[in-house]
């Protein structure tokens, strides 16, 4: 499962094209384009929508596939679902592992939610990798652009965490045992 891609500066018919190639050659992957999926009893949720930067700098950029403008994001993380294990976003919640790109409408979603993701994945500001936590959510920049130009030799650096499924059942002796694996 995949939530985040990134489009160098393709068009968007061409982007759709690439990854429709992509999805018919894997069967086991799903494209999460604000959508939800579940895994292992693990709830799932994907997008790659970002904060317009027509609206927040006044300019357009040829690679704005996902950026989506105020009012339509708003809708959109309005239906963001409550307690998910894992969210997947390109762009970072305002305030989170980020500068200035954060989208303040995602951010004030998290805050008002009483059940908020246990985990948020997210790349786009390259300046802030790494994890951080406001005691509800863990928060994850993944973003790799900065820690390949500071070692460009490097390969960039895999940040890994582990999230226990929720459909191991449990033994008598309370050890997680995998099914068919008594």
């Amino acid at each position: 499962v995949f939530g985040v891609a990134k489009t160098s500066g393709a068009s968007s018919s061409d982007f759709s094209r690439r990854i429709n190639s992509f999805l018919a050659q894997r069967k086991n992957v799903r494209y999460l384009r604000h959508a939800a999926a579940e895994y292992r009893g693990l709830r799932l949720f994907g997008s790659p929508m970002t904060v317009s930067r027509l609206e927040s700098e006044g300019k357009r950029f040829y690679s704005r596939a996902f950026e989506r403008p105020t009012e339509l994001r708003k809708r959109f993380w309005a239906d963001l679902p409550q307690e998910l294990d894992v969210l997947m976003t390109h762009c970072p919640p305002q305030g989170q592992l980020c500068g200035a790109v954060g989208d303040p409408l995602l951010a004030a979603r998290l805050r008002e939610m009483s059940r908020p993701p246990r985990f948020h994945v997210f790349g786009h500001d390259h300046d802030f990798p790494g994890a951080a936590s406001d005691g509800r959510t863990t928060f994850l920049n993944v973003a790799q652009e900065e820690l390949l130009r500071a070692d460009p030799r490097g390969g960039g650096c895999a940040l890994t965490f582990d999230v226990e499924a929720r459909d191991l059942p449990i033994d008598s002796d309370d050890e997680e045992v995998a099914p068919g694996h008594r």
